[in-house]
């Protein structure tokens, strides 16, 4: 009895030489040894494969992450900027609207002086 590997059916048989001419005449048949050497060759190949795919995909993933930190921390620093800006100008305008009350203050009083200085002059005369 041999034990074989009709690859034509796919599976593993115990044989006598007289059934394999007669039965498996035209099938492809290895022995079942060189088979199972065959199939763990092509299982490693595509093991190696699968795992330099997970490699791949880590090292993508690893990429993806420090990318989404360093987006992450321009945008963090962008809104950091924006708000140190947004409170500058806030603090200028402020500042400006302070300055431009004081003078509007000042225009006011110096007008009320020079009106209140006119009629004094008026009066003065009229006397």
């Amino acid at each position: 009895m041999l034990e074989i590997y009709c690859r034509t059916d796919q599976s593993c048989i115990c044989i006598c030489m007289l059934c394999l001419v007669d039965e498996h005449k035209n099938h492809d048949t290895v022995s079942a040894a060189a088979e199972r050497k065959e199939k763990q060759r092509h299982f490693e190949e595509t093991q190696r494969k699968i795992l330099k795919m997970i490699q791949q995909r880590e090292k993508d993933l690893q990429e993806l992450r420090k990318a989404v930190r360093s987006h992450k921390s321009s945008a963090q620093t962008a809104v950091e900027d924006s708000e140190r800006i947004f409170t500058e100008v806030q603090r200028i305008f402020t500042e400006l609207i302070h300055s431009i009350e004081r003078r509007r203050y000042e225009v006011t009083q110096m007008i009320r002086d020079q009106e209140k200085a006119a009629v004094n002059q008026a009066e003065e005369r009229l006397e």
